[in-house]
């Protein structure tokens, strides 16, 4: 049994933003930035000019001004599409700029000409235009998985870390889980909301908490895009040698919006094969988000669930390939029973069992002086039954009994705290407290101690192996 772990990370970063801005080493980066330069219809700079941009979807905002070169850099904007960028200085016409990208941890980098204004204009004029992917403010090998993907892309498990294998330098070949950039799937890290979410004892393959579970560490429907980062020239972003999975997640609007959705998988749907039968999975929950208190108090949701249902490989009794008969196994039986220990069970086939619970809540407040707080829980359960049985073709074939199966159990609860603040002077602060507690266990049904029969007789055997089997339990026992 793996002892209940806490950890408990505070992250504190004072940035004093003068063209970039500095937090602690590893933190994990939960926002995007906007910069450019604003020059007059001559090319010159223009200075003290005044630069806001703002959320129609939340009708969050936070500004800045020029510098004496022309340039603004206005920090931690929450990654959104949609923002609206408007630059106002005396003597100038004010113009806008709409539909701006803001993705994670990335600057947009949008440019204004100012045209002099002698008198007061009717009509002012908007124009858009999309940053492009390779642009100076992108530093570092990495690729960006927005909203639009995770709703398009196909997935089975409903895991937003499926979507890593889209990503030209992260394999599977050179081993068990992930490697980005050939490195061992213990290099590498995971941050949810800047929060760590990586398999602590690396002993799954998916890097996730309770991966030996088949566990997920948050649902799908509520990721709203991550990074896949390898060689990151951003000094906020480290402590890893293989690859980052940095992910944000999505938070209510100004309008009410949600899905409920489900889905399933069986044998008939995959392939008809014998050891695909009775394969079932679904999968099935909600996502609802909105204001509590419009432009102020957001709230998002979503829990989800699954059941999974696989059958054990091996041999088993009524299969082509059983190792035992069923008289036999109820001579083993009856033995037990006999010396008052617990049934050992049967040798029918097993179902194996892996349910996944993830709920996961958040809530955002608009705060006076362009500062927001960002609450958030996430609670991720899983249930794996472990069972297997040899096959036929076996050299030392081993027919487990269905009391032999046990129970892999994951439990995590995180919590998030985070305050940023960005003034319109330049400075931007940010506060994280992340607490993690996961609980990894095994649940055993049967407390006596295993008992094995070796070099048992096949279905086909005479009727004095049943005798042998009897009288090695017997040897066993005492």
């Amino acid at each position: 049994m793996l002892k209940t772990r806490l950890f408990l990370t505070v992250a504190i970063a004072l940035a004093l933003v003068t063209g970039a801005s500095a937090r602690l080493l590893g933190q994990g980066i939960t926002t995007g930035a906007v910069s450019g330069t604003v020059t007059d219809a001559n090319g010159a700079p223009v200075e003290g000019a005044q630069v806001q941009v703002r959320n129609p979807r939340t009708g969050a905002s936070a500004g800045g001004l020029t510098r004496a070169n022309g340039q603004y850099n206005i920090q931690g904007i929450e990654p959104d599409p949609g923002y609206s960028l408007t630059v106002r200085r005396i003597g100038f016409e004010p113009q806008t700029q709409n539909n701006i990208l803001v993705s994670l941890g990335q600057t947009t980098r949008t440019d204004f000409s100012l045209k002099q204004q002698s008198t007061v204009l009717e009509t002012v004029t908007v124009s858009a235009e999309a940053t492009p992917v390779i642009n100076p403010s992108k530093t570092g090998t990495g690729t960006t998985v927005g909203d639009s993907l995770l709703r398009r892309l196909p997935t089975l498990n409903r895991n937003f870390a499926d979507f890593v294998t889209l990503v030209p330098q992260v394999s599977t070949s050179t081993g068990v889980g992930l490697s980005g950039g050939g490195v061992n799937l213990r290099q590498n890290a995971i941050q949810i909301d800047g929060a760590a979410s990586g398999d602590l004892f690396g002993l799954g393959t998916t890097g996730q908490p309770g991966a030996q579970a088949n566990a997920k560490s948050i649902p799908l429907d509520a990721v709203k895009e991550y990074q896949v980062l390898l060689s990151p020239f951003d000094v906020r972003q480290g402590n890893f040698g293989g690859m980052l999975i940095n992910a944000v997640t999505k938070t209510g609007t100004n309008e009410f919006h949600g899905a409920t959705y489900g889905y399933t998988r069986n044998e008939n749907l995959t392939r008809s094969q014998p050891y695909l039968a009775e394969f079932k999975q679904q999968q099935y929950g909600f996502s609802l988000g909105g204001p509590i208190v419009k432009n102020r108090l957001f709230f998002f949701v979503n829990p989800e669930w699954q059941k999974l249902n696989t059958p054990a490989t091996g041999a088993f009794i009524g299969g082509s390939d059983s190792l035992v008969s069923s008289a036999t196994i109820k001579t083993f039986q009856d033995a037990l029973i006999a010396k008052g220990l617990a049934d050992p069970g049967s040798g029918a086939r097993v179902l194996k069992q892996n349910p996944l619970t993830n709920v996961f809540g958040r809530v955002d407040a608009y705060l006076p002086g362009y500062t927001r707080l960002v609450l958030r829980h996430n609670y991720a359960s899983a249930d794996n039954q472990t069972f297997s049985r040899s096959s036929s073709t076996s050299s030392s074939p081993l027919f487990g009994l269905t009391s032999n199966s046990y129970l892999f159990s994951s439990k995590t609860h995180s919590s998030v705290a985070e305050l940023l603040t960005n003034l319109p002077n330049g400075v931007f602060n940010e506060l994280l407290l992340n607490l993690t507690n996961i609980h990894d266990f095994r649940t055993v049904p049967v407390t006596y101690p295993q008992i094995t029969v070796r070099a048992f007789p096949r279905a086909n055997g005479a009727a004095s192996d049943v005798a042998m089997v009897a009288a090695m339990l017997s040897r066993s026992a005492a």
